[in-house]
């Protein structure tokens, strides 16, 4: 997104991912990406795609980190905080997987 690729190239490409993931037989955890802007929302293709294929997913936390100054490096960025925080949820949706099977 950071790229302003059209929405059509980012969806193919997201899906060429998921794809190449499950053919491998891994398992895919979707974390959602906010899109550019001065308020900060989940790009809602991440939903759309989380839906579609049946993915674990956290579509908010990225979004909700990013808008809290005190998890930033910079304007686009999460600090050490920040990306530990974001470790810590992402691995909680891991253990979702593991249970699951």
């Amino acid at each position: 997104m950071l790229r302003k690729l059209p929405t059509v190239k980012l969806k193919a490409n997201l899906a060429n991912m998921i794809n190449l993931i499950q053919s491998n037989g891994a398992q895919v955890l979707l974390a959602g990406v906010p899109k550019p802007a001065i308020l900060l929302s989940t790009f809602p293709v991440y939903e759309e795609f989380a839906k579609e294929y049946n993915l674990v997913s956290d579509l908010e936390s990225l979004t909700d980190l990013l808008g809290s100054p005190a998890m930033k490096s910079d304007g686009v960025h999460l600090n050490a905080q920040g990306y530990r925080a974001f470790a810590e949820v992402l691995a909680k949706r891991i253990n979702v997987i593991k249970l699951a099977h």
